[in-house]
């Protein structure tokens, strides 16, 4: 969805999102919309997505979206404005957890895994490395072995 420009520029109203996964969604839309938006637009695109991701999270913290987006939201921000790897890392366990119990359109099994290793690999632990070699040697989708041998 984020490959087209349409879904950015109309990004629906979360006023009509009844559920936490299209809010967890549409916080996603608003966080990759500030990614890629001129710097004096990032604070305001920034804050929509954190204001979703919140009602998100009020309304069910173990939806599998809102762990997604949250641990991702953790990754990429910064930590002068509240980025934390660590953190990442641990919404991604969670999610991996759901998962388990679980299948969730959308999330293939394997991806909390992937974003672990992306948050070790962020956080420079030795247990990255280990851990990107399983997860190869288990032959993931296309997709996901891109992510582990060229990361975004």
């Amino acid at each position: 969805m984020t490959r087209d420009d349409a879904w950015l520029r109309t990004i629906p109203d979360p006023a009509g999102a009844e559920t936490a996964r299209e809010l967890a969604l549409i916080a996603a839309h608003w966080a990759f919309r500030a990614a890629n938006a001129p710097p004096w637009r990032l604070p305001f695109y920034g804050r929509r997505s954190e204001a979703v991701l919140g009602r998100a999270r009020a309304l069910d913290p173990d939806e599998p979206y809102v762990l997604l987006v949250e641990g991702q939201s953790l990754l990429y921000k910064p930590g002068t404005f509240g980025g934390d790897a660590v953190e990442a890392q641990r919404r991604f366990e969670r999610l991996r957890e759901v998962l388990r119990r679980e299948a969730v359109p959308g999330i293939h099994p394997v991806e909390a895994d992937v974003w672990i290793w992306m948050s070790l690999r962020k956080q420079g632990s030795p247990a990255a490395e280990t851990l990107r070699a399983r997860l190869l040697a288990q032959r993931p989708p296309p997709l996901f072995r891109q992510f582990l041998l060229d990361p975004p």
